[in-house]
């Protein structure tokens, strides 16, 4: 909790749970489920550090490997807010008002160290902690999947292999999510026809909750249900809503968005990969 309301770089409590993280829990037998919230925080360089003694120390080889997902997580998200920095003047301000001047350039100069950490990590995962824990990054193959349907049939995502699919984890109650269905319906209509699956996957309690909400609102895709504490958000790393994936037709994840983008990066990826799916089926045929 202390981690969670303070800010990276700040005094007091913080660096105390971080202190104690390092010194009584790297070698726990129940520090695994703490990791995957751990990798949000990717801007505290304590944090990673923590991480990593995990990945080192842990004795269990499972443990490991979430930490190992949880560093590349971590190492993904900061680098993807320093390129977003560079880019913009307006960002990097707001970063510095709420991490300080410091912080941020801290951040900003370590660009080089973290992406050649996240390099070594992706390759631990692919080869010391390979199939201990699914990997969702881009390039990728997408995990074996499983889930049910609005009518508890269950279902699987291999069944979907050589069509573009779309897994966007939401809940009825995600106000982004709401907020992004209208260019959802737009993509949806412009695939009709073309080999592309929609797939809302959704987080709520029930079933039936979300059942309801279809019947006011139009949504006609694919459907399945994982509930709130599904295994299934875990392997996804969704650590909120929406988090949407975009596989191609091999089964290979292309690109990821996490949270609401009023942009249409999301529907030209999509066609992109339509597009290579429709060509490559053409010429197999001839």
């Amino acid at each position: 909790m202390a981690l969670r309301i303070s800010n990276p770089g700040t005094s007091g409590s913080r660096k105390d749970a971080l202190a104690l993280l390092r010194k009584d829990y790297v070698k726990s037998a129940h520090v695994k489920d703490q990791l995957r919230d751990l990798a949000g925080d990717y801007l505290d360089g304590q944090t990673g550090k923590f991480l990593q003694d995990v990945m080192k120390d842990n004795p269990d080889k499972t443990t490991r490997a979430h930490a190992c997902k949880a560093l590349i997580k971590s190492r993904q998200d900061a680098i993807s807010l320093i390129e977003r920095m560079n880019k913009s003047d307006a960002l990097k301000k707001r970063v510095e008002t709420a991490l300080g001047k410091t912080t941020t350039k801290e951040l900003v100069d370590s660009e080089a160290a973290l992406k050649k950490d996240l390099k070594d990590c992706q390759a631990k995962l692919r080869d010391e902690f390979k199939g201990l824990v699914p990997d969702v990054s881009i390039g990728a193959k997408a995990p074996p999947t499983e889930a049910e349907d609005l009518k508890g049939k269950k279902v699987k995502l291999s069944d979907l292999e050589g069509k573009v699919v779309v897994p966007d984890f939401w809940a009825t109650w995600c106000g982004f999510c709401i907020k992004m269905l209208p260019e959802t319906r737009k993509m949806v209509k412009d695939m009709e026809g073309k080999p592309f699956v929609m797939v809302s996957v959704s987080a709520d309690d029930e079933k039936d909750t979300v059942t309801k909400f279809l019947k006011k609102e139009k949504m006609p895709w694919t459907h399945w249900w994982v509930g709130p504490r599904g295994k299934q958000l875990q392997d996804w790393e969704v650590e909120g809503y929406p988090t949407v994936y975009v596989i191609d037709h091999k089964g290979v994840i292309r690109y990821t968005q996490n949270g609401y983008d009023p942009s249409d990066k999301l529907s030209k990826e999509v066609a992109k990969l339509v597009k290579k799916a429709e060509e490559e089926k053409s010429s197999n045929s001839e």
